[in-house]
């Protein structure tokens, strides 16, 4: 019926926006392209500053500046760099008697201060235990055991002092 009062053919689907103005299909599709590109944007630029701090893009932003030093100078090192020489010195080795010295040092040049790594349990000396293993830094010194570290110990302890007593015993009379 409805192809009947329009003259027998069917149209073509005419399409609205939000305020009733006649919209082509053309236009409609352009326009969406260009919000769903502006979201991808902003998606992607929230994700790259989403979880960072200002030391995270301190560091990210220090790095840059090194590869792009490091991509101008020569592919050769020589003996005499000053910068490979300082970068070497600045290195902080295990075991080396200087360390905490370079460390303060270190911290000095970057202004920031210093940031505890390996905190330690500076309380009353704990009971001993089997495997020797020291207190947790927040410990209050409180023993919370059932006692069963101690009768182990205890056995230990007894077995050895009988068999340094069995040894003196029998070689007293030489």
């Amino acid at each position: 019926k409805v192809a009947e009062q329009n003259g027998g053919e069917s149209k073509e689907t005419v399409y609205r926006d939000k305020h009733g103005r006649r919209i082509s299909t053309d236009e409609d599709l352009s326009r969406h392209r260009k919000t769903k590109k502006k979201r991808i944007e902003i998606d992607e630029k929230e994700q790259l500053e989403w979880g960072k701090g200002r030391a995270q893009i301190q560091a990210e932003e220090e790095a840059m500046r090194e590869r792009s030093f490091v991509q101008n100078e020569s592919f050769a090192r020589f003996k005499d760099d000053v910068r490979l020489d300082q970068e070497k010195k600045e290195i902080i080795r295990k075991g080396d008697p200087m360390a905490a010295q370079a460390l303060k040092k270190q911290v000095q040049l970057k202004g920031g201060r210093e940031k505890l790594t390996n905190y330690i349990y500076k309380g009353p000396e704990p009971k001993p235990n089997r495997f020797n293993i020291r207190p947790g830094y927040r410990w209050d010194g409180v023993d919370r055991g059932n006692g069963f570290e101690d009768k182990v110990l205890a056995c230990k302890y007894s077995k050895h002092r009988k068999k340094e007593d069995a040894y003196r015993w029998s070689s007293a009379d030489m």
